[in-house]
């Protein structure tokens, strides 16, 4: 810290033992002098940048890509730089001229105000759209993050140091900007409230940009709306229906509700239940459901591990058989040729085992006619069948029944609430 001290003492003695030997030089010594300095700074920041300066710039092009945000930094740093180098040598040379302490005062005021713009300047030319540092950004995100959010990423960053910049250099020549922030801030308020479905619908284009929920091209689904993603803004989504319509909508919707992306499936599901006749035999069955469980796991286009092929239950129509298996391809145009290949094998492995699907059946029951037919008893009797084998009820169409005789009918009700029961 002494050294350093003695250092910078040093050169300020020289400094100032050489502004008095221009004094004793008569009247042109001191312009004579500043015209010296202002020559010697000057080159030797241009010997700087033509040395050092090449030098840097020459060893970051040869570390490639990596090196590239250090690269531009070093680039937006250079106007800047000569900027400030520029004004301390005016400044450096008009001190040598002995000015009166109003100019003194003027010239320490410009100085600080030309090392504000530098600074500045520099950090506006480094939030370029094209910087490296934002095109990585870019292209970490994807093609609409680099082409939508980018752009207005870098004009609000340049937007902010411009206001900032510039509040720092109005405080800097002293004039009190507090009324001016304060009306900018209410100003900024009711902008804000009469905008706020808009700012809504920016922040949540950047909240879907940033985070990838879904990119051009992917299946989407909302409570909705349904349909493939055509164009991604900042303030709203295209999405193109299934009916071909073109679906605006905002990006706060898509923010603010539940979303599904089909298209991020890893796999495609297909779930069906096979309804088989009454009359399968049960070794038949179950050959079937090896058989179709055994080829479904076999198949290439098939995950083995995720395929259920059981019978799952008896019921009233048939026997159900449960059919679960997933496809590796999530596109729908080939889940499809898929499911097709293989339901031709099942109707293929049913006709090889001799099982049959159930048909419906449907009982018919004219008017005026008995609701239950002759000989049936029960559950038969209460639902109007017919008896007869399961094969027989199976393919059975069902037609009217007559009337049975008088004799065979139930006693109907005599007037006064007399009948059978009565006799």
């Amino acid at each position: 810290m002494e050294a350093e001290g003695g250092i910078g003492v040093s050169v300020a003695d020289a400094f100032a033992q050489g502004v008095s030997l221009t004094a004793r030089l008569g009247p042109w010594g001191r312009p004579v002098g500043a015209v010296l300095v202002l020559g010697a700074l000057l080159g030797l920041g241009a010997l700087f940048s033509r040395t050092v300066g090449r030098r840097w710039r020459r060893a970051l092009e040869a570390a490639g890509e990596d090196k590239a945000v250090w690269k531009e930094a070093l680039l937006a740093a250079g106007p800047p730089a000569r900027l400030l180098w520029a004004a301390l040598a005016v400044t450096l040379a008009a001190a040598v001229c002995g000015p009166p302490p109003w100019v003194g005062v003027a010239l320490e005021k410009g100085f600080r105000a030309a090392v504000i713009v530098a600074v500045f300047w520099g950090l506006y030319r480094l939030v370029d759209r094209n910087t490296a540092w934002l095109r990585r950004l870019g292209a970490r995100h994807g093609a609409e993050f680099q082409a939508t959010v980018v752009p207005l990423l870098s004009v609000v960053l340049r937007f902010t140091l411009v206001a900032v910049g510039a509040t720092v250099l109005l405080q800097e020549f002293g004039y009190r900007i507090d009324s001016l922030i304060a009306g900018l801030g209410l100003g900024g308020l009711a902008v804000s409230l009469a905008a706020k479905d808009t700012l809504a619908n920016l922040f949540a284009g950047a909240v879907i940009l940033f985070e990838r929920t879904f990119a051009v091209g992917d299946w989407i689904e909302t409570p909705d709306v349904s349909g493939t993603v055509e164009a991604i803004t900042i303030r709203s989504t295209k999405i193109r229906t299934f009916d071909q319509g073109l679906v605006t909508v905002p990006n706060a919707n898509l923010v603010g509700g539940a979303l599904k992306n089909w298209s991020r499936m890893g796999r495609r599901r297909t779930m069906y239940r096979l309804l088989l006749d009454r009359t399968t035999p049960p070794e038949a069955l179950a050959r079937f459901v090896a058989r179709f469980r055994a080829h479904l796991q076999a198949q290439p286009d098939v995950v083995p591990d995720a395929v259920t092929v059981a019978f799952e239950q008896v019921t009233e129509a048939g026997f159900s058989v449960l059919v679960t298996y997933y496809t590796r391809s999530t596109q729908y145009d080939a889940w499809l040729q898929i499911n097709e290949r293989l339901n031709l094998d099942v109707l293929r492995f049913l006709e090889e085992e001799g099982i049959a699907l159930a048909m419906p059946e449907r009982v018919l029951v004219a008017a005026g006619a008995s609701p239950w037919p002759e000989g049936a008893t029960g559950t038969a009797a209460a639902l109007g069948l017919a008896v007869g084998s399961g094969a027989d009820r199976a393919g059975a169409v069902f037609r009217p029944k007559e009337a049975p005789p008088a004799e065979k009918r139930p006693p109907e009700a005599k007037e006064g609430g007399e009948g059978e029961r009565g006799k």
